[in-house]
C-alpha cells in the first residue's frame, strides 16, 4: 500500500521520499501513458535544455512499468523549434505566454493521459519518474511552494488583492504562495473546471502585468486551497544550489538556473555524476 498525499502543513525540508512498489494497475498494458510537458520560449537554448531533460527521463525510466510521452508548447516566434527531438510532440500556439499553462486542457487532449507533469526544460531527472507519478491522486494539484517567505503581497503570488481575512486564513493554515515552474496533476473534469476559473479571471484582466503564477495563486489559494498539495513535489524537487553532494541520499529532480551560460553542460555533468554515485553506492 502506498503512502497517500494529505492536505497538511507543508514539510519544508529536503528529504528523499521512499514509497512502496508501484500499484499493479499502473503497470498493466491497458494503462494510459503519462505526459511530461515543457513550455518553451525565447532562444534555441530552451530546446537544447529540454533535450537533455528528456534524455535523463528516458535513461532512468523503468521500461515496461510506466509509459511516458513528451510534449512541447511554444509560439511561432520560438527560435529553437528545429532542434526539438522527434520524440516530443509539438503544439504551436497563438496566445500570450502567461495563458499557456492555464489553458493546457485546451491546447492538449489530456484525456489520453493518466498523469500530467510540467517541468522546466533546465531540469535533470535523476530517478524513475514512475515513483513520482504513483504518488499523484485525483483532484489534487501538486506544486512547489515557497516556504518561509512573505509571499502574499508580491505580484508573482497573487493579484495584491488578498483581504485581511484571507491573509489570516493563510497564516493560520500554513498556506504559502506556490511556484508554477513545475506542477503535477491527474487531468480530471473537476480540475479542468478549476483551471477554467483561472482562465476566466486572467482573460481580459486589467491592471498590472501578471504571469500565470499570479492568477493560479489567487484562484487556488482563495477558492481551492484544499485542492493543493505541497508536500509531495517539494520532497522530489531540488534546486541545484540546495543539493551539492551525493551521500546515501540522492536527488530526484534537480532544476538549474536557465540563464547560466553553460547550463546544458552543467545538466549533463550533474546527471553523469549522480548516476556514477548511485552505481558506486549499489556496488
Amino acid at each position: 500500500m502506498r503512502t497517500r498525499a494529505r492536505f497538511a502543513a507543508p514539510q519544508f525540508r529536503h528529504e528523499q521520499y521512499i514509497m512502496d512498489e508501484v500499484p499493479q494497475a499502473a503497470q498493466t498494458p491497458e494503462a494510459k501513458n503519462n505526459l511530461v510537458c515543457f513550455f518553451l520560449q525565447g532562444a534555441a537554448i530552451s530546446a537544447q535544455m529540454m533535450e537533455v531533460c528528456v534524455e535523463t527521463i528516458q535513461a532512468t525510466l523503468k521500461v515496461g512499468e510506466v509509459g511516458v510521452e513528451f510534449a512541447a508548447v511554444y509560439d511561432a516566434a520560438f527560435e529553437g523549434a528545429s532542434a526539438i527531438p522527434e520524440s516530443v510532440k509539438t503544439y504551436v500556439v497563438d496566445m500570450p505566454q502567461h495563458m499557456r499553462k492555464i489553458r493546457i486542457f485546451d491546447i492538449i487532449d489530456l484525456t489520453k493521459y493518466e498523469t500530467v507533469l510540467w517541468i522546466e526544460p533546465s531540469t535533470v531527472v535523476c530517478s524513475d519518474l514512475g515513483r513520482l507519478f504513483a504518488t499523484c491522486t485525483p483532484e489534487k494539484l501538486y506544486v512547489y511552494c515557497e516556504p518561509g517567505r512573505d509571499t502574499m503581497d508580491k505580484l508573482q503570488y497573487g493579484l495584491q488583492k488578498y483581504t485581511v481575512r484571507e491573509k489570516m486564513y493563510f497564516s493560520f493554515n500554513n498556506i504559502y504562495g506556490f511556484n508554477t515552474l513545475q506542477a503535477m496533476f491527474k487531468p480530471t473534469e473537476n480540475l479542468r473546471a478549476k483551471f477554467a476559473k483561472v482562465d476566466e479571471l486572467a482573460t481580459g484582466y486589467e491592471g498590472e502585468h501578471f504571469t500565470e503564477q499570479s492568477f493560479m495563486n489567487h484562484v487556488f489559494l482563495t477558492q481551492y486551497s484544499k485542492t493543493l498539495d505541497r508536500t509531495m513535489i517539494i520532497r522530489f524537487f531540488y534546486y541545484a544550489k540546495a543539493y551539492t553532494k551525493f551521500d546515501q541520499d540522492f536527488p530526484f529532480i534537480v532544476s538549474f538556473p536557465p540563464y547560466l551560460p553553460d547550463v546544458v553542460e552543467q545538466q549533463r555533468a550533474y546527471f553523469a555524476e549522480c548516476q556514477a554515485a548511485k552505481a558506486s553506492a549499489c556496488s
